[in-house]
């Protein structure tokens, strides 16, 4: 019987070239991307707008710590599969209770990047 494999199972150097990047996407779909990324950069500078001088180091802190809990990941055991939850999570939930919403924007934006 013959081994079937997925693309993401192979071999690198087995699998066909494509074109996975950005540039291989419709034309349709760059624009929504670069929509959503537009709006993502404007939240995050309207966060550092909302920023006050008093929480600038408990965000600082928040950021750093956010960004050294998105290498942290749990695997979640599904019945279909597994998926992963990335500990930065909490961190930006924290960091919404702590210093709002739009102040909290970066912090979420610095761990989604890293």
């Amino acid at each position: 019987m013959a081994e079937v494999l997925t693309r993401a199972a192979m071999p690198a150097g087995l699998r066909p070239a494509t074109d996975d990047n950005f540039g291989g996407l419709p034309p349709a779909a760059q624009f929504v991307v670069g929509i959503v990324g537009g709006f993502g950069v404007v939240c995050v500078g309207v966060g550092l707008l909302h920023l006050n001088r008093h929480e600038a180091p408990l965000l600082l802190a928040l950021m750093a710590l956010s960004a050294l809990a998105s290498w942290a990941r749990i695997s979640l055991p599904l019945t279909h599969g597994g998926t992963s939850v990335s500990l930065s999570y909490i961190v930006n939930l924290g960091s919404t209770m702590l210093v709002g919403p739009w102040a909290s924007a970066p912090v979420a934006a610095l761990s989604g990047w890293s």
